[in-house]
């Protein structure tokens, strides 16, 4: 310092840093946990600055860059490796503050020189950004160069250097991605919070009832926060199990479809450059750019439900490459069995408790479970090996040789096509349940069909408990055993016994959905399990 204060009078030789990295290394975590902590304090001395600057100039690196737009903006995606920020020689962005949120350090931790390695934690992936969240409007900008955009850079995953090897690598995998867990954290229809409350919900149910939404304490639930849920309880040593309907992800009643706002993160840059004009005095053309081409999809079709974009194929609201992240097992379930269940939970008396009140055939779920399998199965996210076989495809799963899936496209790599009934569960749980573990990477233990503890009545209350009504015989039950042996019945003894439960008008709307519904659970029924 001595020597750089003899030839550059300006610096400061008593300013301290307010962090600074491990000399043992550290994880991607750490890495972004440090840039917000850094960013933080920086902002809070400009907050309290009495000259009140109103732009601040950051040199940095590459990597600092993405990890600094992402803890400014809060935009974190599930691959870290993704392309969001770009960082080219000499790139440059710019942020602007949305709204002003005087920073505070209540909650947050100093760093201690004496502790480099402790790195204080932030809110930012889970609020928004930093102090009020960040827009970037100018992403990676090399336009002032002769030759543009050179050498730009991303994360590729292998950046963890980290001397202690107990330490837990910075990876967003999603639901039974990566190496197998001891313990597995369950998450329960996380999706229809956003799908029937949300400011982006997709379901007629609820949707004139402000009160409702309100009371479910789901108003404020995005798919993003969703995701973020659960990038957060698979961030805790534990692989994720998500329950969930693939309706959720999809428009009622086949409409059409674009990528929920919350999740319309730009796949190779955010946000638009300035018009500027060219050294020769032209003007360049503008490069602002319309949603669909800043976020690499299309225009969203007449009455898709966001002015957001759409991916051509895709059913869903859910970005393709965020599906992707996924390991997905599919159960189904008779209709004939199916929506009289479902039915049930609608009509008088237990609507009272289930909050839905009356019947709709767009809930049933078929046709979409059946659309996002399908869909999964094209992109090659699924197949062509099915679970409990040991080829890799049969004449169903249209594969030749177990290389070119229904597409034409090479698709080799996707996790195998897992598809359960719930008939055979039921009869054979311990070996469907023992093959399904067997298909998704999970240790398999004969206990897992025992659960009679009152620790473990007490977890499967709270963990049921928003969906109340739906769950109550899944509550009370201790154990999943062999069920005996049952009386075959024909259609007409089922709509018999429908007319004895819920009236005509009820068996006639439930044999309309049964029928509707039956071709669908058919088609996926040829992919299931054989035990």
């Amino acid at each position: 310092m001595a020597d750089l204060t003899r030839h550059f009078s300006f610096i400061d030789a008593s300013y301290g840093s307010h962090i600074c990295p491990s000399r043992n290394g550290e994880t991607l975590e750490d890495l972004h946990d440090r840039y917000a902590y850094a960013l933080h304090r920086l902002i809070q001395t400009l907050d309290d600055d009495p000259c009140q600057p109103r732009a601040a100039l950051l040199c940095t690196h590459a990597a600092g860059m993405i990890c600094a737009g992402r803890v400014l903006t809060g935009q974190m995606p599930a691959d870290p490796t993704e392309e969001d920020f770009r960082c080219g020689t000499c790139a440059l962005s710019r942020f602007e503050r949305l709204s002003f949120e005087a920073t505070s350090n209540e909650g947050v931790e100093i760093w201690n020189s004496s502790e480099p390695n402790k790195v204080p934690k932030v809110p930012w992936w889970h609020n928004g950004g930093l102090a009020g969240g960040w827009q970037c409007t100018v992403n990676g900008d090399c336009d002032f160069l002769s030759g543009g955009e050179e050498r730009t850079w991303h994360f590729t995953g292998d950046e963890s250097f980290i001397q202690d090897r107990q330490s837990l690598p910075f990876e967003f995998k999603t639901a039974f991605e990566g190496d197998v867990m001891d313990d597995i954290q369950c998450v329960h229809e996380p999706f229809g919070d956003a799908y029937y409350f949300g400011p982006e919900r997709l379901a007629h149910r609820f949707g004139n009832d402000e009160a409702a939404r309100k009371e479910s304490g789901f108003a404020d639930s995005t798919f993003k926060t969703i995701m973020d849920t659960i990038n957060r309880e698979n961030h805790q040593d534990k692989r994720v199990l998500i329950k969930d309907m693939a309706q959720y992800f999809m428009p009622p009643s086949g409409a059409p479809v674009s990528i929920a706002p919350s999740l319309a993160f730009p796949r190779r840059g955010i946000g638009t450059h300035e018009n500027r004009s060219t050294p020769n005095g032209q003007r360049r053309r503008s490069s602002l750019k319309t949603q669909a081409e800043v976020f690499g999809g299309v225009d969203p079709p007449p009455g898709a439900p966001y002015a957001t974009y759409a991916e051509p194929s895709n059913p869903t609201v859910v970005p393709l490459d965020l599906l992707e992240q996924f390991h997905f097992a599919f159960l189904i379930r008779n209709p004939r069995a199916g929506v009289p269940s479902y039915y049930r939970c609608c009509v008088p008396p237990l609507d009272a408790v289930t909050g839905f009140q009356g019947f709709r055939n767009d809930e049933a779920g078929y046709v979409e479970l059946r659309r996002l399998f399908d869909f999964l199965r094209h992109q090659g996210a699924i197949g062509p090996g099915l679970a409990g076989k040991s080829e890799t495809c049969n004449g169903v799963n249209g594969v030749q040789n177990g290389a070119t899936g229904i597409d034409g496209q090479d698709h080799t790599t996707g996790f195998q096509i897992c598809v359960i009934d719930a008939d055979d569960l039921l009869d054979k749980p311990a070996t469907v349940i023992e093959a399904f573990c067997k298909s998704v990477g999970i240790d398999f233990h004969p206990d897992m069909l025992n659960w009679d503890s009152s620790e473990e009545e007490a977890f499967a209350a709270k963990f049921f408990e928003k969906w109340k009504g739906f769950h109550e015989d899944a509550i009370q039950s201790r154990d999943l055993k062999p069920r005996g042996h049952k009386r075959i019945k024909s259609v007409d003894d089922d709509y018999l016994e429908w007319i004895t439960k819920y009236g005509r008008e009820g068996a006639d709307a439930i044999r309309q959905a049964v029928d509707e519904n039956m071709e669908h659970y058919r088609y996926l029924k040829q992919f299931a399990l054989k035990v």
